[in-house]
């Protein structure tokens, strides 16, 4: 029985940080015209986060992925090293960054040959830094602040194109919300008969409702007025 707990709640651990994973992702590659579709991006960011988890399970797998990492890296250099090929890299490494300074500045198109490239490195970096502040080290203001500070840069540059990214990233943030305030709660008073897991599937309908209900708010054209203080 605790073993499936466990489990459990590694899943739905998993499953949540995928998904924030996810809405970030696409909202990122959607904006740069990545011709990636959002269940791509989704498997994606799940097969991702689960590597995260079996490499950061314990010091062990820490040390050997670390160890084989190191290895691979001085193992290539040398036999790139030898085969005269470490200049040719390193000079495809400085135009492939180049080209994302460019591209993302608007003075160059999208190169198809750099793409994937390029949406690797986004799916690793969201992912992990998703993964550690929702796992790892839980941080809700750290979750909030960042996918806060992605939309609004898009909003400001005219470059949001994902609404299902935003609306994917509002659901999932207030259910980190609310977790948020669960584990306060436990903190003061701890209480065992708290399903983490089982919270989660409750405050996804909520979470979802509330939203629909801040959408169907009528907003308005002008600013808020106040007669009273105008006059």
């Amino acid at each position: 029985m605790i073993h499936a707990k466990k489990l459990l709640n590694n899943l739905m651990n998993l499953a949540l940080s995928a998904f924030l994973s996810f809405s970030l992702i696409y909202a990122l590659t959607s904006s740069l015209l990545f011709d990636y579709a959002s269940y791509e991006i989704l498997l994606f960011a799940f097969v991702l986060t689960c590597i995260w988890h079996g490499v950061s399970y314990n010091r062990l797998s820490l040390k050997i992925t670390g160890a084989v990492i190191a290895g691979t890296i001085v193992i290539s250099s040398i036999l790139l090293a030898l085969t005269g090929k470490l200049v040719r890299l390193a000079l495809g490494l400085s135009s492939f960054f180049t080209w994302i300074a460019d591209y993302i500045q608007g003075y160059d198109t999208l190169n198809r040959l750099y793409q994937p490239y390029l949406a690797l490195m986004l799916c690793v970096v969201v992912t992990v830094s998703i993964y550690i502040f929702t796992v790892k080290k839980f941080n809700f203001f750290v979750l909030l602040v960042g996918g806060i500070a992605i939309f609004a840069a898009q909003w400001m540059y005219e470059i949001f194109v994902s609404y299902l990214s935003f609306y994917s990233f509002l659901v999932i943030i207030l259910i980190y919300y609310f977790i948020h305030i669960l584990n306060k709660n436990i903190a003061k008073e701890p209480n065992e008969y708290v399903n983490k897991s089982v919270f989660s599937l409750w405050m996804l309908p909520v979470s979802i409702i509330v939203v629909i209900v801040c959408l169907m708010i009528p907003a308005k054209s002008k600013p808020i007025e106040f007669p009273w203080l105008d006059k």
